[in-house]
């Protein structure tokens, strides 16, 4: 989350990492725009985070989105109610 709604620079054919905390319950990231394409990492043990390698392709720019909903972990949102947390970063492909 504390990347979010910062824009980041890759070349063509670099990758980058994406976590998303499982804190909360996340919408698959999404991708409008050009220029980038998300992996899905899979781990045999929880690391405690959902994470995606951000693949540079041709020259252009993405926008990597997802939500995220209530606290993860079981914990539920008592005592009060749950915001949506929304995630956007903007990749930028040279």
């Amino acid at each position: 989350m504390g990347d979010s709604g910062k824009t980041f620079t890759l070349r063509t054919g670099q990758n980058a990492t994406l976590r998303l905390t499982e804190r909360y319950h996340w919408t698959r990231p999404r991708i409008s725009g050009a220029g980038v394409r998300l992996v899905p990492v899979n781990y045999f043990r929880d690391p405690g985070f959902l994470e995606w390698q951000v693949r540079a392709g041709p020259a252009g720019t993405g926008r990597i989105t997802a939500t995220g909903y209530g606290e993860g972990g079981g914990r539920g949102c008592d005592p009060g109610p749950c915001s949506p947390r929304l995630f956007r970063v903007t990749i930028v492909v040279r």
